[in-house]
């Protein structure tokens, strides 16, 4: 199978802050990569909101990685023709065939008096094969690589993103919303994508910046690396002041109960064989401290 070369275009992708810094996809061992994955969901605070996202099926790397993808393929401002974006508030009578498809699939649940309606109601499209998206991860182009994108968008597309607002005023004045990570519409190896309108939002607000480039340098087989890197795009600041990790708080955040190794002392070298990886990308450092329950990282970048 040939390497697809053209990616490199794609060198990052805008994910909203709130979902960037929750523990949503975890660590799958390439031995337990063919069981059942459990339901989950992920809670969290932001901007005085309550964020939830439940996972029908765990989210692993792949899948972390096909949502930068979709992400990195969406358009940023409301008149690219090339990409465009619906409006899930738009008229029946006023879409067009697609647009309704799409906004239909969503089975979007909203308070349609709130403010959130408001602030999430555009859903970028995107138009791609899946060899485009395979593409941009930098995977080998063949059946298996399709194979597993599939999956990923279908798990996707069953994962959903709920904000609650005005929490705090009692549950008659709550301003809930509630919408699939995706949703999608597939002829052949051809897919129309919908993203959310809280992922599509960020890009005009407030969003981390995932280098892609570096995730496609540290490559698919390192998939705990790729994780914790993501995490430090999203949490580590350009400069000489970096930010402390402690390993165990690492593996918390990315390696679910069911598939947690009973060596402890393994299951660090594993953490720390990832944050090697890191270490050799351009514009990282990373110094190791401590050992056993005490091991920390410090991480700088610049």
């Amino acid at each position: 199978m040939n390497k697809i070369q053209n990616h490199k275009e794609i060198t990052f992708a805008m994910q909203d802050r709130a979902s960037s810094l929750m523990s949503i996809f975890k660590y799958i061992p390439k031995i337990k990569a063919k069981e059942d994955r459990p339901k989950y969901s992920v809670k969290s605070e932001f901007n005085n909101r309550k964020i939830e996202i439940t996972c029908f099926d765990m989210l692993d790397t792949t899948d972390q990685a096909v949502l930068l993808a979709i992400i990195a393929l969406a358009p940023i401002k409301d008149e690219d023709n090339r990409r465009p974006i619906i409006d899930i508030m738009t008229p029946e009578d006023e879409r067009s065939e697609l647009a309704s498809i799409l906004i239909n699939g969503f089975n979007s649940s909203f308070n349609p008096f709130g403010e959130l309606i408001k602030e999430y109601s555009k859903c970028a499209v995107i138009n791609c094969s899946i060899n485009r998206i395979v593409n941009i991860l930098g995977m080998s182009e063949g059946i298996k690589s399709r194979e597993i994108i599939a999956n990923s968008i279908k798990r996707l597309a069953l994962t959903s993103y709920t904000i609650t607002a005005n929490c705090n005023d009692g549950v008659d004045l709550s301003d809930e919303f509630t919408q699939p990570f995706i949703f999608y519409h597939k002829v052949g190896k051809q897919y129309t994508i919908s993203l959310n309108g809280i992922f599509t939002s960020a890009f005009n607000k407030q969003y981390s910046r995932i280098q892609l480039d570096e995730r496609r340098e540290i490559g698919s087989k390192n998939s705990l690396a790729q994780l914790i890197h993501s995490h430090f795009c999203a949490t580590v600041p350009n400069g000489e002041k970096g930010h402390k990790f402690f390993c165990t708080t690492l593996i918390e955040r990315f390696m679910h109960k069911d598939y947690l190794a009973k060596d402890e002392k393994r299951v660090r070298r594993t953490v720390k064989e990832a944050i090697e990886k890191i270490d050799k990308l351009d514009g990282w450092k990373v110094v190791t401290k401590g050992e056993g329950k005490n091991l920390i990282f410090h991480v700088t970048r610049t």
